[in-house]
């Protein structure tokens, strides 16, 4: 009895090899994809000029990449989570620093931007209102809410400006069409 047990377990176990190989196979791929994209993202984080982009990019796949740890083989799973997790750290750390330095150079032009109505001359307001502009751009961006708070508050002090400007400049036009 024992022979035939043993024999229909070698035998399953044989037609089951091939799938076990290829499973074996994957999951030590997807193990090395992990290694290699912490080491990616290590060196996005810790470049001497970092690529924001690309270092917020790798963070969301970083966090998907935590769902795909069952695909890993169980001896190396604990080990590579351990491993994702304080890159993923360390580059939200990254993040998050440059969050607040972007944060801070664009309250500084939010500052600058409410002092342009106190300029006596329109024409150089607008000209410094035009060059906020472009260095907001450059500042960086935020998260999406923080962003879009921030942006309300300078376009708050830029709008009345241009608002006044185009009122001027059509002003000007009605004139014209009228001396037709």
């Amino acid at each position: 009895m024992w022979r035939k047990f043993s024999a229909a377990g070698h035998a399953a176990f044989d037609t089951a090899k091939p799938y076990l190989d290829k499973r074996s196979e994957i999951q030590s791929r997807h193990a090395q994809s992990l290694a290699t994209f912490c080491a990616e993202l290590e060196q996005i984080a810790k470049a001497e000029s970092v690529d924001w982009v690309a270092l917020g990019k790798g963070l969301t796949r970083g966090r998907k990449k935590l769902h795909e740890l069952n695909e890993v083989p169980a001896n190396q799973r604990q080990k590579l989570a351990r491993k994702l997790k304080s890159t993923l750290d360390k580059a939200n750390a990254a993040m998050q620093e440059h969050y607040q330095l972007v944060e801070a150079e664009k309250m500084k032009l939010i500052r600058t931007a409410s002092q342009l109505v106190h300029l006596p001359e329109r024409s150089e307001a607008i000209t410094q209102a035009k060059s906020l502009q472009s260095n907001w751009k450059a500042a960086g961006s935020l998260w999406r809410s923080k962003e879009q708070e921030l942006w309300n508050q300078f376009r708050a002090h830029l709008d009345p400006l241009f608002s006044e400007l185009k009122n001027e400049q059509e002003s000007i036009v009605r004139k014209f069409v009228k001396l037709r």
